[in-house]
C-alpha cells in the first residue's frame, strides 16, 4: 500500500488526467463540426452544381470539401476527410497524393491528368472556400492557392473544361482523352533554390526526405512579444515519394536549463517556478517544411534550398539568452511520447541546437545590455 497507492496516483496523474480533456475537446468539436454542416458549411450551390452531375460520377476535390458533398450527393469522391491517415496504407496515401497532383499549382499538368486518369475522375473541383476543418491532419488544399489553381486549369483547358463557376468554386469537366503536351511554370514556391547565410545545422527528416543544413534568424536580439524571421536551409538529395506531413520543431530554450541540474521531475520544478515568477522560459513554434503546400517530394533535387518563417516571442519570454534547436519529424495523429517526455526537460521536441536568440529589456544598436 505504501508503494502502489502513491504509485497509482502518479500514474493517475500524468496518463489518466488528459483523457476526460481530450474526449470532452472531441464531443465539442464533433458537435461544431455538425453544427457547421447544418449551417451550411458549403455553399448551397455547389452542392445543388455536384448534385445535378451524372450519378455515380467520379469527383475530384480537396478532402474537406469532398466530405460535405458526400453527404448530400450520389457521386463518389476520391478522398474525404481524414479518411485516408495510415501511412502504411499505399492505396489511400495514393489517393490524397492524386488529390494534391490535381488541385497544386507547384506540380506538373502530366502528372495532374495521369492522377485523374488513375481514378477515373470525371469532375474536379476547385474551392476558394472550403470548409473550416480543411486545414486538419492531410487536408493537402489551402484556399490562398485558389487563384494559382485556377490559372493553372486555365492552361490546362484542354484537358479541363470549364463548366461553370459557383461562388467561390470552379467545376470543370476533364477529358481523359487530350494528352497533356504542353506545359506549367510554377511561381512562388514557399521554397526557394539558393544558399543565404546562416549558421550551420546538420538535422535529418524522417526516411531521408530532405536535411536541414542550417538555420538563422533577424533580428538576433528581440524584445518580449517581438516576431522573428526565421531562415532554413535545406538540402534535397534524390526524388522522394509523397507521404506524411513533416513537421519542424522550432525549439527556444533559456539559457538557465542547460546550467540546471538534471532530476526525475525537473519539468515540473521548472514549470512551477515560471508560473511563479510570471515568465516563460521555454517556448516552441511548429512549422511544416514548404509551409504545408508544397511538399518534399516537390522540391528540386540537387540544389542548396530555403524557406522562411514568422514566429512569435511570447510577451512574457524570461529575459536572457536562448538556446534554438531544431527537430524534425512525421506528423501523426497521436504523438508517440515516452515516459521521459513526462519527467525531463529533454524530451521529444528537444533536436540540435542550431543557433541562439538573445530577448532583451530593450535593443540598442545590436549590442546586447
Amino acid at each position: 500500500w505504501w508503494v502502489g497507492l502513491p504509485a497509482a496516483l502518479v500514474w493517475l496523474a500524468f496518463f489518466v488526467r488528459p483523457v476526460p480533456r481530450a474526449v470532452v475537446a472531441e464531443i465539442r468539436a464533433q458537435r461544431q463540426h455538425a453544427r457547421a454542416n447544418e449551417s451550411g458549411l458549403l455553399a448551397p450551390s455547389l452542392i445543388r452544381a455536384v448534385a445535378a452531375l451524372p450519378a455515380g460520377d467520379v469527383v475530384l476535390s480537396d478532402p474537406a470539401t469532398s466530405y460535405v458533398l458526400s453527404a448530400f450527393t450520389s457521386q463518389r469522391f476520391v478522398a474525404v476527410h481524414q479518411q485516408h491517415g495510415n501511412p502504411r496504407d499505399a492505396h489511400a496515401m495514393d489517393r490524397v497524393e492524386a488529390v494534391r497532383d490535381v488541385l497544386s499549382p507547384y506540380v506538373t499538368p502530366g502528372a495532374a491528368t495521369a492522377a485523374c486518369r488513375r481514378y477515373g475522375v470525371n469532375y474536379v473541383v476547385v474551392n476558394g472556400a472550403p470548409p473550416g476543418d480543411g486545414s486538419g491532419f492531410l487536408s493537402v488544399w489551402r484556399a490562398s492557392l485558389y487563384p494559382a489553381a485556377v490559372s493553372r486549369m486555365l492552361a490546362m483547358e484542354r484537358s479541363f473544361s470549364l463548366v461553370e463557376r459557383v461562388g467561390d468554386a470552379s467545376l470543370y469537366r476533364f477529358n481523359p482523352g487530350v494528352p497533356a503536351d504542353w506545359s506549367w511554370e510554377a511561381r512562388n514556391q514557399p521554397v526557394l533554390v539558393g544558399a543565404p547565410p546562416v549558421d550551420a545545422c546538420d538535422v535529418h527528416a524522417p526516411d531521408d526526405a530532405f536535411e536541414v543544413t542550417g538555420i538563422s534568424l533577424q533580428p538576433t536580439q528581440a524584445l518580449p512579444g517581438d516576431t522573428i524571421t526565421v531562415t532554413v536551409a535545406y538540402h534535397h538529395d534524390a526524388a522522394g515519394t509523397f507521404s506524411f506531413p513533416v513537421v519542424m520543431h522550432l525549439r527556444f530554450d533559456h539559457e538557465s536549463l542547460a546550467r540546471a541540474r538534471t532530476f526525475p521531475g525537473e519539468k515540473y520544478v521548472r514549470r512551477f517556478r515560471d508560473r511563479r515568477s510570471h515568465v516563460l522560459s521555454r517556448f516552441r513554434a511548429d512549422v511544416v517544411p514548404g509551409h504545408g503546400c508544397y511538399e518534399p517530394d516537390l522540391w528540386p533535387v540537387g540544389f542548396d534550398l530555403y524557406e522562411t518563417f514568422r514566429v512569435a516571442v511570447p510577451s512574457g519570454a524570461r529575459l536572457g539568452r536562448y538556446r534554438v534547436e531544431v527537430a524534425l519529424d512525421r506528423e501523426t495523429v497521436v504523438p508517440n511520447f515516452h515516459v521521459r517526455d513526462l519527467l525531463f526537460n529533454r524530451d521529444h521536441y528537444s533536436g540540435r541546437a542550431c543557433t541562439s536568440l538573445q530577448v532583451s529589456g530593450h535593443v540598442t544598436g545590436g549590442t546586447e545590455p
